[in-house]
């Protein structure tokens, strides 16, 4: 219909009529309010109330001041952004596939989403990208989205992409989902735990944070020139595969993840980790811990050490430990060694089944402890006042198995039943 301007404002248009005013040469679409042009802007953003009756608007951010909470934003179109946008509500974004991207050299962030949660959801629908360029490289500023809510955000199969820096920095609530690409750390959380989450930086690390209890679980992270997961987080039946360490100085348990490393399989930064059911392949060491640790159940392959253990009363027990390069289980203090097969596959008299240098009690109990050279032994102890106490090991292919300064503590033999009593 063709009408004047004067004619439009006398109509009693309902929701989603259109007409066409003369006076300004404009196809209009009445929102419920307002008579919106279709050419400067109708379609890019939508805001669908709780009864789904959509408001339209030229830009996001008006359209995100407009709603209210828990209503639904629908991006119709690609976006350019002038300014970050900020969210202070728990929304449901529909990408519909399309990008919204920020290029500044300010340290504004594409997205932030930040008010006080309530144990609720903000959601990401429908694909999509969320793109920040030209900033400055920072886990905290030139982000892609800064969340500080205690909601849980799920981004649904959303791309997040930082051509220099990290894509999301988040603080409290829990993340699900997402794709993430940096060019540095690409995701950081204090604290937050990453569910499903799909990883890559080009330069950087994949996942870090300097909280104690944060951790990323069931997610890949690739990172082929930096650490997979840094900082104090760990990780749990992830898959990473990194150019350095897998996991670096966690202080959380590290759990049933599947790890290919250039440098340390997993790090443990505190006392009281568990390292457990992972499969690790590593150019570097294995496992290495500086506090008592239990590392128990992982398959391990490593150019260097499989564990390297200095301080605290840990206790190893794995079904598979190997080492192609150096001494299979190195350092200082174990506290247990049991039931592990223990391989040392490089040709070297130097390079051992298990070593230790530590004033302490050692248990090595049950193992199968097998070297390549005839001249490296089974077990080496080379301190004073370190008491090593073998019993029930196997071994194969050395002349001499025990080389303990002190000798076996183990003098109690076995009774009639096979059982042995243990110092």
């Amino acid at each position: 219909v063709n009408v004047t301007s004067a004619e439009k404002a006398a109509l009693s248009p309902i929701v989603g009529e259109f007409v066409y005013d003369t006076d300004l040469s404009s196809l209009q679409r009445y929102n419920g309010s307002n008579w919106v042009s279709v050419a400067s802007g109708y379609g890019l953003v939508s805001v669908n109330d709780s009864s789904g009756i959509p408001a339209y608007y030229t830009d996001l951010q008006s359209a995100i001041n407009a709603s209210s909470a828990d209503d639904e934003i629908s991006i119709h179109s690609d976006l350019t952004l002038t300014s970050e946008v900020t969210i202070t509500k728990r929304l449901r974004i529909a990408m519909n596939g399309n990008t919204i991207t920020f290029n500044s050299a300010t340290n504004g962030n594409t997205i932030d989403i930040v008010y006080t949660g309530s144990n609720g959801i903000f959601t990401f629908t429908g694909g999509g990208k969320i793109v920040r360029t030209g900033g400055t490289s920072s886990i905290a500023n030139s982000l892609c989205i800064y969340r500080y809510t205690s909601d849980t955000l799920d981004l649904g199969s959303t791309q997040l992409i930082n051509d220099f820096g990290t894509c999301i920095y988040a603080l409290l609530g829990d993340v699900f989902n997402g794709k993430f690409w940096g060019e540095g750390t690409t995701v950081a959380a204090t604290p937050a735990n990453f569910y499903f989450a799909n990883i890559y930086s080009n330069n950087g690390h994949g996942f870090y944070s300097n909280e104690n209890n944060t951790f990323i679980s069931n997610s890949i992270i690739y990172t082929p020139n930096g650490i997979g997961v840094n900082g104090r987080a760990s990780a749990r039946h992830c898959k990473i595969t990194s150019g350095s360490n897998g996991i670096n100085g966690c202080r959380n348990d590290a759990i049933g993840n599947t790890i290919n490393s250039g440098g340390v399989g997993v790090g443990v930064g505190a006392a009281g980790v568990t390292v457990q059911n992972n499969i690790i392949n590593s150019t570097g060491i294995g496992i290495t811990s500086s506090g008592t640790t239990e590392i128990i159940g992982n398959t391990v392959t490593s150019v260097a050490s499989a564990v390297y253990a200095l301080t605290g009363s840990n206790i190893i027990s794995n079904p598979l430990l190997k080492s192609t390069g150096a001494t299979c289980v190195s350092g200082s203090r174990y506290g247990y060694v049991i039931n592990n097969t223990i391989i040392t596959t490089s040709n070297n008299s130097s390079h051992h089944g298990i070593t230790t240098n530590d004033s302490a009690t050692q248990h090595i109990l049950n193992n199968y402890i097998e070297v390549a050279n005839v001249g490296a032994n089974a077990i080496v102890e080379s301190k004073a006042l370190t008491y090593v106490f073998s019993a029930g090991n196997t071994f194969k292919g050395m002349t001499t198995p025990l080389n303990l300064s002190n000798g076996n503590q183990q003098t109690n033999a076995e009774d009639s039943t096979g059982s042995v009593l243990i110092g």
